[in-house]
C-alpha cells in the first residue's frame, strides 16, 4: 500500500542529484535527463514519492533544461496519480475497518423508542433516569452523544458533574439552573448535556473503561459517589462507537476528496500526454 519511507525517498533522491551533478561530463541537459530517466524507473517500480522528488529536482536544479522539464510535466502527473491512488487505497481500507468495528459495537447497543426521538443505550441501561442517582450515557441516531446527570434524595444544586480517577478528571460544561435543561423538581436534580457539553467525559472514561471512577455533582453542596459499573461501561461503549463513526466518516470524506483530486490529475494527464512518457502507473 505504501511506497518507501520518506527518509529513504529523500536520501535516494539526494544521492541521485549528487551523482548527476558531480559527474563532470555532460551539460545540464544531460544531467537533467539522467534525473528524468531515474524518475521514470521509479514510476515503473511504483515508487511514486521518489519519482515526484526526482522530478522536482529537475525543475529546481536545471531551470534551463527545457526539454527535460517539458518531459517532467507529464511524468509528474503520473507520479501524483500513483500517490493519490495509494492514499485512496489506504483511506478505503481504514473506512472498511471502522465500519466493521462500528457494526460490531452497534450490536451491543439497545435502541430505545421515544415519542420525541429514539436513542441508543448500553446493555442494561434502558431505565428511567429520574429514579436513580448516576450519570447516564446515551446516543442519538445521528451519532451525537448526550448524558443525563441525576441526583435523587440529596441536595447539591449542581450545575455540572465531574468524573475522576486517581489524580485525573473530566468535567461537563456548566449548565445554569433554568427549570428545563437543568431541572430540580420532585426531589430530583437532573441535567441534560449534549455533544461538546459532555463528550470530554465520554472520551475520558473510554480511555480506561475498566477503571473505578468517582462521580461528583458540582454545586453549592458538592456530592461525590462511586460511578456505577453499568453506567461506566455504557458510557465507554457509546464513546467507542461514536469514535468509530467519526473515523469512518473522516476516512469516507478523505476518500471522496482524493477521488476529486484524482479527476483533476487525470485531466492534467490528458493535457500533458506525450508518447515518450506513456507509462502505466495505475491499476
Amino acid at each position: 500500500m505504501f511506497n518507501v519511507p520518506i527518509k529513504h525517498v529523500l536520501l535516494t533522491a539526494a544521492t541521485a542529484v549528487l551523482m548527476v551533478s558531480c559527474g563532470g561530463a555532460g551539460n545540464d541537459n544531460d544531467r537533467a535527463q539522467a534525473l528524468v530517466d531515474e524518475a521514470t524507473r521509479a514510476l515503473e517500480s511504483r515508487q511514486y514519492t521518489l519519482a515526484a522528488t526526482l522530478l522536482d529536482s529537475v525543475n529546481n536544479a536545471y531551470p534551463h533544461a527545457f526539454e527535460a522539464r517539458r518531459e517532467t510535466m507529464h511524468l509528474m502527473t503520473l507520479a501524483r496519480e500513483g500517490m493519490t491512488l495509494d492514499e485512496m487505497r489506504q483511506a478505503d481500507s481504514l473506512r472498511v475497518v471502522y465500519q466493521i468495528l462500528g457494526d460490531s459495537l452497534a450490536r451491543r447497543l439497545e435502541l430505545v423508542r421515544n415519542p420525541v426521538e429514539n436513542y441508543f443505550v448500553g446493555p442494561g441501561q434502558n431505565v428511567d433516569a429520574r429514579k436513580a442517582t448516576g450519570l447516564y450515557g446515551r446516543m442519538m441516531p445521528d451519532g451525537t452523544i448526550y448524558m443525563i446527570s441525576t441526583l435523587v434524595g440529596k441536595k447539591s444544586n449542581h450545575t455540572s458533574v465531574t468524573v475522576s480517577r486517581g489524580g485525573e478528571s473530566a468535567t461537563t460544561a456548566t449548565i445554569a439552573f433554568d427549570g428545563e435543561q437543568n431541572d430540580r423538581s420532585g426531589g430530583v436534580e437532573m441535567i441534560n448535556y449534549t455533544g461538546s457539553e459532555c463528550d470530554t467525559i465520554a472520551r475520558f472514561i473510554a480511555a480506561n473503561p475498566g477503571a473505578a471512577y468517582s462521580l461528583t455533582f458540582n454545586g453549592s453542596t458538592p456530592v461525590t459517589l462511586p460511578l456505577p459499573d453499568g453506567q461506566r461501561n455504557a458510557i465507554a461503549l457509546i464513546a467507542e462507537y461514536h469514535q468509530a463513526l467519526e473515523n469512518y466518516r473522516r476516512q469516507s470524506a478523505l476518500y471522496d476528496a482524493l477521488n476529486q483530486r484524482l479527476e483533476v490529475i487525470r485531466s492534467q494527464m490528458a493535457r500533458t500526454y506525450r508518447d515518450s512518457t506513456d507509462l502505466n502507473t495505475s491499476n
